[in-house]
This record gives structure tokens, sequence and C-alpha cells, in this order.
């Protein structure tokens, strides 16, 4: 982004070529969201369309309709939510978008509703809000055995989703680490045999 709430783009196949221009497809762009607010863009990511995270609130973005590609003279960027996010890469978890929102207190569930015809942003810490008590600092999504999604909270203290979506299991649960220790950081990666991912994380003891 070159200023709050406007999204940039460099002309396909020439990432040094950023000339802004309007007679080819592919020409750079500058495209400045519409809304009440002139907020900073804090994560883009894919998806049914191409979600964006503010700020103050979530847009998606697309062609004239959802099918066109995005051009210098075909854009258009939908208010989604209102809930503002904060500065955590979001996870994509088969068709839903979680991301964490602007206090840092709230793991929210972004997902198309056919009925609405619009994004929704359910709360998946609402029978658990204490859990998050500080505010969440990082998170990172382990897919395999099971799906989950871990935290780091304000005390560097790991706070883990079990996110099964299709089976309707959503539980919080917190782990201490021995030692007194801190997390300040954390990753999840592959293992080498493929069946499983394994969490990584920096720790901190005193």
């Amino acid at each position: 982004t070159l200023e709050p709430q406007t999204i940039w783009g460099s002309r396909s196949g020439d990432y040094e070529n950023h000339a802004i221009g309007q007679a080819a497809d592919d020409d750079a762009y500058i495209y400045t969201i519409a809304s009440g607010q002139v907020n900073t863009i804090e994560w883009m990511m894919p998806a049914r369309l191409l979600v964006i995270g503010t700020v103050g609130g979530e847009f998606i973005m697309s062609g004239t309709t959802e099918s066109d590609a995005i051009t210098p003279t075909n854009v258009r960027v939908v208010p989604q939510t209102n809930y503002g996010s904060k500065a955590i890469r979001p996870i994509l978890s088969a068709n839903a978008i979680l991301f964490v929102q602007r206090s840092g207190r709230k793991v929210r569930e972004l997902i198309y509703n056919f009925d609405n015809d619009a994004y929704v942003a359910s709360d998946l810490t609402l029978l658990s809000e204490h859990i998050t008590r500080g505010g969440l600092s990082d998170i990172s999504y382990q897919q395999e055995p099971n799906q989950l999604i871990w935290t780091i909270r304000g005390d560097g203290t790991l706070a883990c989703l079990t996110y099964e979506k299709t089976e309707e299991v959503i539980g919080w649960h917190r782990h201490s680490i021995a030692g007194s220790g801190v997390v300040e950081s954390i990753a999840t990666i592959p293992h080498p045999d493929g069946d499983r991912y394994r969490l990584w994380m920096s720790v901190r003891r005193t």
C-alpha cells in the first residue's frame, strides 16, 4: 500500500515497472477504497474473491462481476463487515478466513453467507472471552492430524482453538510452558513423514 486504504498493483510480468496507466489491462494502478473512514490495510487474502482487512472493516475486491479480472478500469470494492482487523496475517481454512479483530481479543470467522449474499464474521471467542485476555500477538494453523489454531496471548501463554467446522467442533484450551516460559513466536510446518504438522515456537525463560 502507498497510503492508508489504497491498493496498488504493478504491471503484470514486469515487477520493476510501476508506472500508472489506463491503456492496457495489465497496467499498474492505484485504487483508493471509498468508505467513511481512511484506514490502513492490514492484510489481503485470496478466497472466493480477494478479501481485504483494514483497521476499520473488511472488504471484498473483484471486477465488475465476480468472474471478471481486476484491471485498472474494471475494479469493484464492496464493504462486508466493520469489525476492523489487527496486523496479523489471517488463516484460510476451507472456505473460511479466520482473522484477529482490531482489539486483539477476538478471533472471527469470515465466511460467505448465501442468505445475506455477503460475508459475515462470527465471533469464535464468544463462549470463551476470558481465554484471550491481554490480546493476541500471533497466530498459526496446524492442519494435521487435527485442525488447530495456535495463538500467543499478550502474556506469552499459548491459547489454542480446536477448529473442526464440518463437525461443528469449536473449543479453546490454554497451554502453559514449563519453567515459566514466555512464548514469543510460533510457526507450524509439515512433518517430514507427511502425515502431520509440527508446532515450532521461540520461548524465553528467565
